[in-house]
Order: structure tokens, then sequence, then C-alpha cells
């Protein structure tokens, strides 16, 4: 149930990974599993998306440019967190997976009642 939260999350508002992040913790996988499994669900449910992002106007010439840019960028980002995520203990990571979907949570709510008290009244 929370995965079908993070695909439409996903498309809404960028909040969809801790949803998921949290359903994987009462699993007890190991977080090199864990960050593993999540990549690929987020890089198809990326590429799912690409040609509804198009078709809307969202991905022309200059954006393309741009991701080609940042190419060095994620694959600094990339050895950077398989470093970090090796440094961590299993323990520390699961906890942190907790932090950080309780923190998306507020932000949610904190979000949902600006949006409220603006549209709302």
């Amino acid at each position: 149930m929370l995965r079908d939260v993070s695909d439409s999350g996903s498309s809404v508002n960028p909040v969809s990974g801790d949803p998921v992040y949290a359903s994987y913790s009462p699993l007890e996988l190991p977080k090199f599993e864990v960050v593993g499994t999540l990549a690929w669900f987020f890089f198809i449910i990326n590429l799912f998306k690409v040609p509804f992002s198009a078709s809307l106007g969202l991905i022309y010439g200059s954006s393309l440019a741009l991701n080609a840019v940042l190419v060095p960028a994620i694959l600094a980002g990339l050895f950077a967190g398989r470093w970090l995520i090796g440094r961590v203990s299993q323990r520390v990571f699961e906890g942190l997976l907790l932090v950080f979907a309780a923190l998306a949570a507020l932000r949610l709510v904190l979000s949902s009642q600006t949006v409220c008290v603006e549209t709302c009244s």
C-alpha cells in the first residue's frame, strides 16, 4: 500500500521515498539490499514517467543539456553514498530511515495546513 502512495506522490511532490523507506524498515533487510532495491524501484518509476513528462513539455533541449552537465555530480553521489552506507551500522541506518520518514510526514502535515489556510478559507 505504501508503495502505491510512493508512485502517486512522486508525481505530485518529491516525498515519495519516505513512505517506501518506512515500509521496508520492518522487513529488516540488509542496508545494501534496501538501498539497491529502492534505487531500482525509483529508476523504473521515473523511467515510466518520461513519456508523460515529455508530452507535458517538461523535458526539452536545455533540460537534457543540464542533465548531461550533472552526470559527474550524479556519479560522485553514487560513490559517496556507497562509501557512506558502508560506514553506517545497520541499526543506525534503520533508525535514520524512521527519523527521515517522520520528518517527511511532519513536513507534509505542515505544508498541507499552509495550503489549506490559503485555499480552504
